[in-house]
């Protein structure tokens, strides 16, 4: 019945899980200032825990399709007295889209880390850059 929803649902997360494994490995490969470094980590704390909320609740979502309406047929939705299982149908429908509006404000915190990583990076890049400026000219002042 939600199926479909269900499965785009965990598309979304494991597409979101896989870019903060990503980004994981990016914080690692690179130092920052002690500041950038305290920002990115905390974020990433965030980020972790809100992961496994969605997990559970991904279970949780699976779980209630599979015992609750995949019991449910046809004659079910056509009987006179189907007014529970619409009403369950529709809190399982909100509660999916709640889950979405929440995975999009994780995908927002994701893409917050990538650009914190970015600016990492871009400093790091400028740091190295100095260092090989200044070897170049005490090489050119020696010259």
């Amino acid at each position: 019945m939600r199926e479909n929803e269900i499965d785009q649902f965990i598309e979304k997360l494991e597409r979101i899980e896989e870019d903060f494994k990503d980004l994981q490995q990016a914080d690692e490969d690179f130092e920052g200032t002690s500041d950038s470094e305290a920002e990115i980590k905390k974020l990433i704390k965030v980020i972790e825990g809100k992961l496994k909320g969605f997990e559970e609740e991904k279970r949780d979502f699976n779980k209630f399709q599979q015992n609750k309406l995949n019991r449910y047929t046809r004659p079910d939705f056509e009987s006179f007295d189907n007014a529970p299982i619409i009403v369950e149908v529709r809190e399982f429908k909100a509660k999916i889209g709640d889950a979405f509006a929440r995975l999009k404000d994780l995908d927002d915190l994701t893409n917050q880390l990538n650009n914190k990583l970015i600016v990492q990076d871009i400093e790091n890049a400028s740091k190295l850059l100095d260092i090989k400026n200044q070897k170049l000219r005490e090489r050119l002042v020696t010259a």
